[in-house]
């Protein structure tokens, strides 16, 4: 055996670069064969060499979902290529947008991806191939996966090889040592993006890259002046494994024991009975495992019942207060898809609290991966849920005291943001940070909101499981002409000539702009962003920055940052 670790490694791991052989299936974990489903090996190879394949049956409802995988260890900046050919017999999509099918993944990264529609559909052989950089060096999750639909999925001849031991793309993704450093003044609330791969892949490979993900997070709290640490939701992958919650809540004491207190969000993936629903269909709140693992009366006890409170008694929808610097901050934090009355009770929290500076968390809130606006559809599959509209409009943007939301749900690479007025003039910074699906969810990706002068906010993207920060996603924002500002509208004279904000990328990258003008007869935008006031009317100014862009990852939007004001000439 070689003691060379790539060698070393790829031959503990796989069967002359295969790792789909009989030889090799009893490495393979039934991590999730739910009633109606199987996993097996059978005769019908691609190459009818009698060597045989994998096969994945659905054959009724209710068990839509199932996969089967094996864990594979791989070295950090080394760049790999999967390959590999998938068939299915017969596969009928049990979602609405006919997002089910076939696939391979690599945490929650897409490797190979076979979609079909809602009709009985069969296709022969078909060969994929993916390139991945392994983001930390140990094991990773490799799966067979069958979703969203019914039907037969064969996969065979699935293989592995190291392309390169370093990824020259890597030295572009992060910022060079000391290229970012913590803020004299001001303080830091740190959003973790939804934890839920690395917590299930740690439950089930013996891992720790989620615990040693927050040890690295607490070395910084006094450099960085950390107050509050907000989880966006999402903090386990499958809620009814009780290991999921024991680990969940192990990260979260290590904060405690730190003394840095947190605050939480629950994600979609939180309530029990979600996982393998099908598009429409309803289910109950059911959170019983987490109110077990986080219990309402201890954080009282903990927090105080000044400073911390709840709507039901319950840690679904909480707020925390705190004083720092000479102001004071409330979070207000709702679950998945609120009801209207969690709603209505934050807003009257914020008003009885109208002289706190008040940062708002949810699950699912804006989506950058369309451009970066409100999410106006009912995640939840909740009867009595709402939307991000309805919680704009009756909540963020009725309330002055609002200054900063963070959400997760939606992947993206680096952090994206909204930045928007409410009703009465106040820039809201909306920020949502969430690593799956675009480094294969084997990284934490944490937002550092540094915060100073009551309510400027300016946005650092950091890995704690890589110990680095994102190139090109470190920004500071200013608005410009606030004497100019009348409610949520800037009123410019006839005839102006100028910016309307300030965007500095602090680590030194280049970024793109992309303006809009909804009336170019009323406002005109040049390429540099000179806005110019041409005629009395209303216009809509709307710019978008594509952020922390990166190749080499499985699958990537790159982060997104969006700015919108309403502009009445006069």
């Amino acid at each position: 055996m070689s003691n060379d670790p790539y060698g070393e490694n790829y031959d503990i791991c796989f069967k002359d670069g295969d790792f789909a052989s009989k030889s090799s299936f009893a490495a393979w974990n039934k991590r999730w064969e739910p009633e109606n489903t199987s996993h097996e090996w059978v005769p019908e190879s691609r190459k009818n060499d009698g060597t045989g394949c994998l096969r994945i049956i659905h054959s009724a409802r209710p068990s839509t979902a199932s996969h089967i995988s094996q864990v594979i260890h791989l070295v950090k900046n080394a760049r790999y290529k999967f390959s590999g050919y998938i068939k299915f017999v017969e596969i009928t999509s049990t979602t609405a947008n006919g997002n089910g099918g076939a696939y391979c993944t690599l945490g929650d990264a897409y490797i190979g991806k076979y979609t079909v529609q809602d009709l009985p559909y069969s296709a022969d052989w078909t060969y994929f191939e993916s390139f991945y950089t392994a983001t930390y060096t140990g094991d990773h999750t490799f799966s067979c996966k069958l979703w969203g639909c019914l039907g037969t999925a064969y996969f065979d001849d699935l293989s592995v090889e190291l392309v390169e031991k370093v990824d020259s793309e890597v030295l572009k993704h992060w910022t060079a040592d000391g290229a970012i450093k913590a803020p004299s003044n001001g303080f830091t609330v740190v959003a973790v993006g939804d934890p839920q791969a690395l917590v299930s892949d740690d439950v089930h490979n013996g891992t720790s890259t989620y615990c040693d993900s927050y040890r690295d997070l607490i070395l910084k709290k006094d450099d960085w002046n950390f107050e509050y640490i907000i989880n966006v939701g999402d903090l386990t992958d499958v809620s009814v494994e009780t290991k999921q919650w024991d680990l969940s809540y192990k990260g979260h004491k290590m904060f405690e024991d730190a003394g840095i207190k947190y605050a939480l969000a629950l994600g979609n993936h939180d309530y029990q009975g979600f996982v393998g629903l099908r598009a429409g269909e309803m289910i109950e709140r059911n959170t019983e495992n987490f109110r077990n693992t986080y219990k309402f009366s201890e954080y009282v006890k903990w927090l105080g019942s000044d400073d911390f409170g709840s709507f039901d008694g319950t840690m679904l929808n909480t707020f925390h207060k705190f004083e720092r610097d000479g102001y004071k901050y409330m979070i207000v934090s709702l679950e998945n898809s609120p009801t209207k009355e969690a709603v209505a009770w934050a807003k009257d929290l914020c008003d009885k609290n109208c002289d706190r500076h008040v940062i708002f968390v949810t699950h699912c809130f804006i989506n950058p991966t369309y451009g970066c606006e409100l999410w106006n559809e009912q995640d939840g599959h909740f009867t009595d849920s709402v939307n991000s509209s309805y919680m704009w409009e009756n909540l963020v943007s009725k309330c002055p005291n609002i200054f900063l939301a963070c959400c997760g749900h939606f992947a993206v690479h680096g952090i994206s943001v909204l930045y928007e007025r409410g009703d009465s003039g106040n820039m809201i910074t909306a920020v949502c940070v969430n690593p799956q699906c675009t480094l294969g969810g084997s990284e934490m990706m944490t937002a550092f909101l540094h915060i100073e002068n009551g309510t400027h906010v300016t946005c650092y993207t950091y890995s704690p499981s890589v110990g680095k920060f994102y190139a090109g996603s470190n920004f500071d924002f200013k608005a410009l002409h606030e004497d100019m500002l009348k409610g949520d509208m800037l009123y410019l004279p006839e005839g102006f000539r100028g910016k309307l904000f300030e965007h500095t990328v602090l680590d030194g990258a280049k970024d793109t702009y992309e303006y809009t003008s909804s009336d170019e007869n009323v406002l005109r935008i040049s390429g540099d962003g000179t806005v110019e006031a041409v005629s009395k009317g209303d216009a809509l100014f709307d710019c978008l920055i594509p952020t922390g862009q990166s190749a080499y990852a499985l699958k990537l939007y790159g982060g997104r940052i969006r700015v919108k004001f309403k502009v009445k000439v006069i």
